[in-house]
């Protein structure tokens, strides 16, 4: 076995090369950048290209063949000088930015192996993007699937820019009405919400919490609910007015009292008795749906009017109709509205 050892080594590196892929890199397309700047950074990609293990970097002829900026000379030039794959770059100005553009071809198939572009903030910057450039030729995968801590570009490591959401709050006031036996038999309950919504083009995110109670209820039919939401609402429109639909999740805390639920104590053993109440109290999930119409969406303040289904699975399954009509207006800056939550 020691006898075959050294031959075993030779021809292991002589499949190691043989499976070297040879990349040709022509000279960038880079019209109004400095011409020295440019010059260094073809330098760095073929020094990258060539400094893996897998893949060599195959020299031009003539100099005047390393200009060339597409596919149609690309690849018969790489296939004549033995490259498997040719590079394309192009350089350009975006404000203070530098846009490159790179492609990949394979010269025995002209097929376009890799498209990309990476952004450098300035010709310092040009570095680490020829060094993530590299690594994305030789893999075939785009750059920011490349990414290393010796690779990030300063254009990479700032802070995203983020569409500001736009909002608003404000209150509402309605009537609800329980179906069945919901809520102690009330028959209507009034409703004061505060609500806050935060705003993009067509979704609103909606925050509310409020207090509903049936302020003109018989004896034994009292009740009332106070709930938390979050709904998303979709308008169909973004003009000033829009139908909408919204579904939401929440948690109500319920309490009533009925005529079924009484506690009668004797005044008087022989003519006279009161009757109390005795109130129950109920909390739960609940789940919403609905639909409705948003004004004044192009001004600062929105006027809504909605009708929702709501369902409080409770002890008791809660079922219900809320009509409401509501105003909201921009949150100013530094602003807010009870106690902060919103």
């Amino acid at each position: 076995m020691e006898r075959f050892f050294p031959l075993i080594v030779v021809i292991f590196f002589m499949l190691n090369g043989a499976s070297a892929s040879e990349y040709f890199v022509f000279d960038f397309d880079a019209a109004g950048i400095d011409e020295n700047a440019v010059r260094t950074a073809e330098a760095l990609l073929r020094d990258y290209i060539a400094d893996s293990e897998t893949t060599t970097v195959v020299s031009a002829v003539e100099d005047s063949f390393y200009r060339c900026y597409s596919e149609d000379c690309a690849v018969p030039y790489g296939r004549a000088v033995g490259a498997d794959r040719v590079v394309l770059v192009s350089l350009g100005e975006l404000g203070e930015n530098i846009v490159v553009r790179y492609r990949v071809f394979d010269t025995s198939t002209r097929e376009l192996i890799l498209s990309d572009r990476m952004t450098a903030e300035s010709l310092e910057d040009l570095d680490p993007v020829m060094k993530r450039v590299a690594e994305s030729v030789i893999s075939g995968r785009p750059a920011e699937k490349v990414v290393t801590k010796e690779a990030v570009t300063k254009h990479e490591a700032r802070e995203p820019t983020r569409r500001k959401n736009f909002y608003t709050y404000g209150g509402k006031i309605g009537y609800m009405f329980p179906f069945g036996k919901s809520f102690g038999n009330a028959k209507r309950l009034v409703c004061f919400d505060a609500v806050g919504l935060y705003e993009m083009q067509h979704f609103f995110v909606e925050a509310h919490s409020g207090y509903r109670v049936n302020i003109d209820a018989d004896e034994g039919e009292f009740a009332y609910d106070f709930p938390v939401e979050f709904s998303l609402i979709y308008a169909f429109r973004t003009g000033d007015f829009s139908p909408f639909v919204v579904a939401g999740l929440g948690m109500h805390w319920i309490s009533y009292e009925t005529a079924e639920d009484t506690i009668f104590s004797v005044y008087d053993s022989d003519t006279s008795y009161w009757i109390d109440y005795e109130p129950k109290l109920d909390d739960g999930p609940s789940i919403t749906v609905g639909g409705g119409i948003v004004a004044f969406q192009t001004y600062d303040f929105r006027l809504i009017l909605d009708a929702r289904f709501t369902a409080v699975f409770a002890d008791r399954t809660h079922t219900s109709a809320t009509i409401s009509v509501g105003v909201t207006h921009r949150k100013k800056e530094g602003g807010g509205i009870c106690c902060g939550l919103w």
